[in-house]
């Protein structure tokens, strides 16, 4: 994951402005529609659910993380 990704004007301009901006958002859009994607942010919540995973902490844990989230 970046911290910090690049906007569609620095894509444009690694193509050696190939392609526009503009263009550059269109085709990303059509990626999207045509692998029905679904983006959202990443929540606290996520971040918690994939991190207990990795922990591997016991239920009562568990339980104590989510409610204080």
């Amino acid at each position: 994951e970046e911290v910090y990704p690049p906007n569609a004007a620095e894509f444009a301009y690694v193509t050696d402005n190939a392609y526009t901006k503009k263009q550059v958002l269109k085709i990303e859009d059509l990626l999207l529609q045509t692998l029905h994607f679904e983006v959202s942010t990443v929540t606290t919540h996520t971040f918690l659910l994939h991190y207990l995973k990795l922990a591997e902490v016991d239920e009562t844990t568990e339980d104590l993380a989510r409610v204080s989230n």
